[in-house]
This record gives structure tokens, sequence and C-alpha cells, in this order.
């Protein structure tokens, strides 16, 4: 409960943050001037961009075992439309015990194979963002974020090969600093952390980690095209050709802080504040992020809420899992 009402309220800083000083007559003007049949190929490359996930996940899975990109396509689209309908990404819990449900996986595997994906989405975004510092002069602080992301997921990766590679040492030390609190408790948070780093698996294979990254980059940059086509769709013109990746860079690393369901507020201020960068006038900027937003939402929860009723699981079942992730 304190962790949904956090998230309400950041997003509603956030969304504050977005409105504030606004010009509503231009904001409207741009709503009302857009051409929203580029919203069709927009919704279409959103669905599309899930597909490179559904591949790199199995590649996060190493050899545990075979599973079809369709069988790990629909578990992915189920996680996300939680994570828009429910706060706290509860999704991505969601995900892990569905696919231990299907597939017969250890959920703490399947959970330990969800963080990494996260890390590896970091990474692709920082060096989306990188490759804009190349060529648009930004602020400072704007520099200081990509080298700062940079730096926090690099260490992040080198940190769970560590972990790969010393996993008994590490399990150890774990349940021997956890045992003075609870003996009972410690041995089995030990047991879902060997699980957990089982996950990792992958990271001892370099071309794997080549892929992984390889298709978190295609995910990403079919991402950054319906930033593109919403430009047509808004008129925006005159922009280098980075710039929409450049703001959806922004955009989803905003998106990584927790939220209301489907990222409201926090979507919006980050996307007015990667358009500011290159001119565009906040009340054009508000608009053009709702747009990116429904562009984004609705295919996303349309298509996990069909796959949600092709699997024959209740949503109330996966809202159970927010109450049970000790078991996993």
């Amino acid at each position: 409960m304190k962790k949904t009402i956090f998230s309400i309220a950041i997003s509603v800083i956030f969304l504050y943050l977005a409105v504030r000083n606004v010009q509503w007559l231009e904001a409207k003007k741009s709503l009302l001037g857009a051409n929203y049949l580029w919203m069709i190929p927009a919704m279409l490359l959103i669905a599309i961009s899930f597909i490179p996930r559904a591949i790199r996940w199995q590649y996060l899975l190493g050899s545990e075992k075979k599973i079809s990109v369709k069988s790990l396509f629909s578990v992915i689209m189920i996680g996300f439309m939680v994570n828009n309908i429910v706060p706290a990404r509860i999704g991505d819990v969601a995900r892990a015990f569905l696919l231990g449900k299907k597939e017969g996986i250890s959920r703490s595997l399947s959970f330990g194979t969800i963080v990494l994906e996260r890390i590896f989405d970091g990474i692709a975004l920082i060096i989306l963002f990188c490759i804009g510092l190349f060529f648009f002069p930004l602020p400072s602080w704007a520099k200081g974020f990509g080298i700062i992301g940079l730096a926090v997921f690099g260490f992040s990766i080198l940190l769970l090969i560590l972990l790969k590679a010393k996993r008994e040492a590490a399990v150890s030390l774990f349940i021997k600093a956890t045992g003075v609190f609870s003996k009972k408790l410690s041995e089995r948070m030990g047991y879902i952390l060997h699980k957990f780093i089982g996950g990792l698996e992958s990271l001892g294979k370099p071309d794997h980690i080549f892929l992984i990254l390889f298709w978190s980059l295609v995910s990403w940059l079919l991402f950054g095209l319906e930033f593109h086509l919403l430009f047509l769709s808004f008129g925006i013109s005159n922009l280098p050709f980075y710039a929409p990746y450049f703001v959806m860079a922004i955009v989803s690393l905003g998106t990584l802080i927790p939220s209301a369901p489907g990222y409201i507020g926090v979507f919006q201020a980050f996307c007015i504040a990667g358009l500011a960068l290159f001119g565009i006038e906040k009340g054009m900027a508000l608009s053009y992020s709702v747009a990116v937003h429904i562009a984004q939402y609705i295919p996303v929860t349309a298509i996990g809420l069909y796959f949600l009723a092709k699997e024959g699981v209740s949503f109330s079942s996966l809202l159970k899992q927010k109450n049970e992730t000790k078991e996993i």
C-alpha cells in the first residue's frame, strides 16, 4: 500500500511539472491540428517492437529451457499490460510467476532474467543517449545524466558477472550476514538468491551478451520510430534525424522511476523536457506527449488483455503475486 501511494505521489509531482506554465490554447491547437492517421502505423510499430524483446528473453533464459518466441511474447505483453493498469511495476513480478507456471521454470530464475533485461534496456538507452551527445550540444546536466547512467548500468553488469562467477560464495556470505536475524528466513532468501543468480547464466557467454544488447537496441529503435511518426503527425519538422530517438531515450529512462499505472505524469514531464532541448514550445510538447503515450498505451494494453484471456489466467490471480513474492 505504501509503495502504491508513493508511486502515485511521484506521478502527481511530475504531472504538475508537465502542465505548469503551459499555454493551454497552444496545446489545444496542437491537439486539434494533428494528423492522427499516423497513429495507426505508430501503434503497429509499438506492437512489433516487443518481438525483439521476446527473442532477447530466449537468450537471457540461456540453456535452461527452449521456449518459443510466441510464448514469451504473450507473457511479455501480459506483463506490460499489468504495468499499464497497476502501479509499482507489478507486471514484472506477474511475468515471472506466469512464465514459471506456463513453462515450468523456476520463478526466481525467471525474475532474475527480468532484472537482467531491465539492465540491458538501460544500457541500450544510455548508448542511444550518448550517441546523441556527439551530434547535439547539450547542457551540462544532460551530459552528466548520460555519464552517470552509463556508469551505473555498467557497474550493475560487472556486479552481476561477479555474482555469477562466485555464486556459492555470494550465497554463503548472504546467509551468514542475514542469519543473525532469522536463520530460517536467511536460508530461504539464500535459496532464492541462488536461483536468481542462475538467471544470469547468459552472462557467461560473450556471444549471448552481444545478441542480448543487439535485440535490445532493435527494440528501442522501433520504439523510436513511433516518436518519429508522431513528429510527422504534429508537423514537427526541421529537427535532426536523431531527435525522436534522443527524446525516446530520455522518456524511457525517466519511466524507470516508480510511478502510477501507465507512467502517467512521468512520461509527459520527461517527453516535454526532451523536446525542450530542441526548442519545441511546451504547449505543443504536452499535446505531443499525450498522443505518443496513447499510441503506446492502447496496443500494449489491448494485446496484453487478449493474451491474458487466451492463457485462461484471471487478472486477480496476477495481482495476488505482489503479496506472494516470498514464494519466488
